[in-house]
């Protein structure tokens, strides 16, 4: 009952906050696709941050963890250098760039280098590109949050998908970034007291740390070995390739950029990032632990890959 109460209020304070930040919004262009270039640091980077954690590290991780034990946390240490590469070099650089061009979404700014004669179909083809990839990544977080709803509340599958898609629909068309921005706050801060919170009472149910290295031992030796069963070769490729492949998608991902090109200066834009890098990791981190510990406590998932 707990859990659904939680549930309900959570959706609630999404549609309030983001009815509120509707209604500071100026019905201009910019506002609309930037929200006026009005955010700084914290909330570009905590808002950026609850983007990229999403269902991925508040179940994925949690799975990940209990499955493959203290290996698991090479995988945000492979993140982890692959966004110090981008949030050391580019933010500023894109912030600066949109402004001085006066580009207000990813698919004009890629088109302001060249002839004008190209920009239109370098925006229709970016613009081409962009919705189907946005698309199945915004289909996983329905997904994810799909689920909740049916475990929670036991509402079936399509319909909780249906109803979390309606709620983020509806506050993004009526506030723009502006109000994707605000709720993407408040959840960050939600996100950091559970993945806290979890991790405290995992461990006090545990037993504590001590009984939670005894306990994964006797359960499996190599859940508490780096190498494990996996070899080392393979986790240092692991790692390099989670390194590369998390600078790729900051490069890529629309949303990141835009909120680069969102804030209030490129001195702001790049100091998000150490924002945007301790909130990710500390959640990443978290939830792995979470994971790990719930080995202990719950021996028997039967689906701990959260495939199904």
């Amino acid at each position: 009952m707990a859990a659904f109460l939680s549930l309900v209020i959570f959706l609630i304070l999404l549609i309030v906050v983001g009815v509120v930040a509707a209604r500071f919004s100026r019905d201009t262009e910019e506002d609309y696709w930037l929200a006026d270039r009005s955010f700084g640091k914290y909330f570009i980077g905590f808002s950026a941050g609850a983007s990229s954690a999403s269902s991925f590290i508040m179940i994925g991780a949690v799975g990940v963890g209990y499955t493959l034990g203290v290996t698991a946390l090479l995988l945000p240490l492979g993140a982890l250098l692959g966004d110090i590469i981008f949030w050391s070099i580019y933010p500023d650089k894109i912030n600066r760039f949109a402004r001085t061009r006066g580009a207000n979404t990813v698919p004009e700014m890629l088109s302001m280098t060249a002839a004008d004669n190209d920009r239109r179909l370098i925006r229709k083809a970016a613009a081409l590109i962009t919705f189907p990839m946005i698309s199945l990544y915004a289909g996983a977080q329905m997904l994810a949050a799909g689920k909740t709803m049916n475990t929670v509340m036991d509402i079936e599958l399509k319909w909780g998908i249906l109803l979390s898609a309606v709620v983020v629909i509806g506050y993004c068309a009526r506030g723009g970034l502006r109000a994707s921005i605000i709720t993407q706050f408040v959840q960050a801060m939600i996100m950091l007291a559970t993945s806290a919170g979890a991790l405290i009472l995992a461990t006090v149910i545990a037993g504590g740390p001590e009984q939670v290295m005894k306990s994964l031992y006797s359960i499996d030796p190599t859940l508490l070995q780096f190498s494990g069963k996996t070899p080392v070769l393979f986790l240092v490729i692991m790692v390099v390739g989670f390194a590369a492949a998390t600078l790729g998608l900051d490069l890529a991902l629309p949303y990141l950029l835009v909120r680069m090109m969102a804030t209030r200066s490129p001195g702001e834009a790049r100091q998000a990032g150490w924002i945007y890098i301790t909130f990710v990791q500390g959640n990443w981190m978290a939830m792995t632990l979470f994971g790990i510990i719930l080995r202990t406590i719950i021996p028997d998932i039967p689906n701990p890959h959260f495939f199904k």
